[in-house]
């Protein structure tokens, strides 16, 4: 996968996060361009954090023979109706 290359012509994940990992030990600044690049690797493992997880959990839940959804009795609105207040 080009997401995970090493090489620098194609400027990946890993590439840029070893770039601005050594920077950062070096103390050297980094550009404008490139702390938005840093702002764009947060962003991707977010992303794939979530994704990860995701799948983790529908696994999880897909191997359970157990039911997983817990319902409340019903509780029906009272006939004066559900008094609202407009402040916090």
């Amino acid at each position: 996968m080009r997401l995970f290359n090493s090489d620098p012509q194609l400027e990946r994940f890993f590439y840029l996060a070893e770039e601005y990992n050594c920077r950062i030990v070096e103390d050297r600044s980094l550009t404008a361009q490139q702390n938005d690049n840093m702002h764009h690797i947060l962003i991707i493992f977010v992303v794939y954090d979530i994704i990860f997880f995701g799948v983790k959990t529908v696994l999880k839940v897909r191997n359970n023979k157990q039911r997983t959804a817990k319902e409340i009795a019903y509780v029906p609105i009272p006939k004066g109706g559900i008094k609202m207040s407009m402040s916090h």
